[in-house]
């Protein structure tokens, strides 16, 4: 029953050193498990591309954690977007190679660094919130501090944590942070 069946994937994970040699193998294979695991808990359908192959088919792209845009890679990217494409990316993704800034205007944030905390909170706005607790999410790894350009809608906002792991006094430790307070609304 399933000769010449074809996978009817509609998203794909960006993965452009997939064909490059590898500086931290492990890492790579994390992230591609990681973006992965997120997809396949959602039930979607999905393949793994190094962006040589035809994007037309999908209608959006997951580029995680730790790909760059390059010059060329960008000009796929805006051209999958100009044509209606979503583009999902997580951590420092999007970063142009000198991970100054966001490779593409099109993503409509400033980046500002990476985060001086090493857990925060997320909270989903209500167009995001459905499946969620009314409750920050906490986020165990360091992520990055942007901000929204003019025009831009924010639909999530980050709190940062009443103090650092390992920050206090360095011999009391606690297991759970409460949040403290939301970061500044225009960084995110």
């Amino acid at each position: 029953w399933t000769n010449g069946a074809k996978a009817l994937a509609d998203m794909a994970v960006v993965y452009p050193s997939l064909r490059a040699p590898r500086s931290r193998p492990d890492f790579q294979g994390m992230t591609i498990r990681g973006a992965a695991r997120l997809l396949m808990e959602l039930k979607c359908q999905f393949d793994v591309t190094d962006c040589l192959d035809d994007l037309s088919k999908y209608r959006a792209l997951v580029v995680p954690d730790n790909v760059v845009v390059d010059s060329k890679l960008a000009v796929v990217l805006r051209k999958f977007i100009k044509k209606g494409g979503i583009i999902i990316s997580s951590a420092l993704s999007g970063l142009n190679p000198e991970k100054t800034r966001f490779a593409l205007p099109e993503y409509g944030l400033d980046y500002m660094g990476t985060s001086p905390n090493n857990i925060e909170f997320f909270r989903a706005g209500k167009e995001l919130a459905a499946g969620l607790p009314d409750m920050p999410v906490s986020i165990y790894s360091p992520g990055i501090v942007m901000r929204a350009k003019k025009g831009c809608k924010i639909m999530a906002s980050v709190m940062q944590p009443y103090f650092n792991m390992k920050s206090w006094d360095r011999f009391h430790e606690n297991r759970y942070i409460p949040p403290e307070k939301n970061a500044r609304s225009e960084e995110h």
